[in-house]
């Protein structure tokens, strides 16, 4: 596993760094002695962060603490904006210290809505530029705007599931793809959403329709846990198939390999 250090990515006379990434390429399992957020903008893909799989999505936020270890695959036009930080060296406020806590404890945190994420990204963006002019008072700006938006990150917390029915439809489907009784279908049912609209909103994001997005989904997960060495009928059951056979079909029109010959290739 990859070890990043503060010294090389944040700086040796700095404790926060705001970095873009445009875009955002896939990137092997690491671990880093900072901690940090990341912001992402636009483009869709995977977020492993300690083994679990989580999906990127514009106005996704999430933190990344110097205790967990995660990695960026199947990444699709991401672009995203890392923002580094040593906590021991920060001096804060008892609710800021109290917020990067929860922050470091939720870990891949989730989508909020595009309202709030714009506030907290343009904060992290005048970061970014008060970084570039390193003059007598850009450090303490630094401090002063991280502040601002760990407490305003703290405030996202009351509005974090404050989206319209067909964006809740679509976090429940992302959430709940291992389940066998999760469909298109099912889910549409369950918000009061038309097939239309939710395919619709899939498809701005993704390129793909609903069911070949939820698909994906399971195909992704499965890939991971072949890799961890279970059986290619445990994984049908993990990833929501009721039938090996058939899994094994979609498994091979998404990678363009069976499942064991996937195993066989990286194990």
């Amino acid at each position: 596993m990859l070890h990043l250090t503060s010294e090389e990515y944040v700086g040796e006379h700095s404790n926060i760094r705001v970095v873009e990434r445009s875009p955002q390429s896939d990137f092997p399992e690491h671990c880093h002695n900072f901690s940090e957020l990341v912001l992402v903008s636009s483009g869709h893909g995977m977020h492993v962060v300690n083994g679990e799989q989580a999906l990127l999505f514009p106005n996704t936020i999430a933190c990344i603490s110097s205790r967990d270890y995660h990695s960026f695959y199947d990444n699709k036009d991401v672009m995203l904006l890392n923002v580094m930080y040593n906590k021991e060296d920060l001096m804060f406020s008892r609710q800021a210290v109290d917020v990067i806590k929860k922050l470091e404890i939720d870990g891949a945190g989730g989508i909020v809505t595009e309202k709030s994420f714009r506030n907290v990204y343009a904060i992290a963006e005048t970061i970014k530029n008060e970084y570039s002019l390193n003059d007598p008072y850009s450090k303490q700006m630094q401090s002063l705007l991280f502040e601002q938006l760990v407490l305003m990150m703290g405030r996202l917390y009351f509005e974090k599931f404050q989206h319209s029915p067909v964006m809740n439809a679509l976090i429940y489907l992302c959430n709940n793809f291992r389940d066998q009784n999760v469909s298109v279908t099912h889910v549409c049912n369950l918000f009061s959403v038309t097939q239309k609209s939710l395919s619709s909103k899939v498809s701005g994001l993704t390129g793909l329709s609903t069911n070949k997005f939820l698909n994906l989904l399971r195909i992704r997960e499965a890939k991971l846990l072949l890799r961890r060495g279970l059986s290619v009928t445990e994984v049908a059951h993990l990833t929501g198939y009721s039938d090996s056979n058939y899994f094994s079909a979609k498994f091979k029109t998404v990678t363009g390999v069976s499942p064991r010959e996937h195993v066989k290739f990286y194990g």
